[in-house]
């Protein structure tokens, strides 16, 4: 669950179907979550990316810090998707 003040985030990359860890802080924003959740990845992130958790958009909370999102319940699996644009493959 959570120890000494650290949240573990799972993240995948809907693209590639990486996932990744991020040990996040109790102190980091969501959005710091995300950024971590790239690099750790190897990806960029590009404009039409969607971060999602339960299919909603995980974007109106990126401003809350790690240990309130945890203490409000929200993704209670603390899984979140990137997800690029729908039918990003080439044909």
């Amino acid at each position: 669950m959570s120890d000494q003040g650290h949240v573990d985030f799972t993240v995948t990359y809907d693209d590639t179907g990486a996932t990744k860890t991020v040990h996040a802080p109790n102190g980091w924003t969501i959005r710091q979550v995300v950024e971590k959740a790239y690099q750790e990845l190897g990806e960029t992130p590009r404009p039409d990316d969607r971060v999602e958790f339960d299919g909603q958009s995980l974007t109106p909370y990126y401003d809350l810090h790690v240990k309130e999102f945890v203490e409000r319940g929200i993704a209670p699996n603390r899984h979140f998707n990137i997800a690029s644009r729908i039918g990003g493959a080439s044909r």
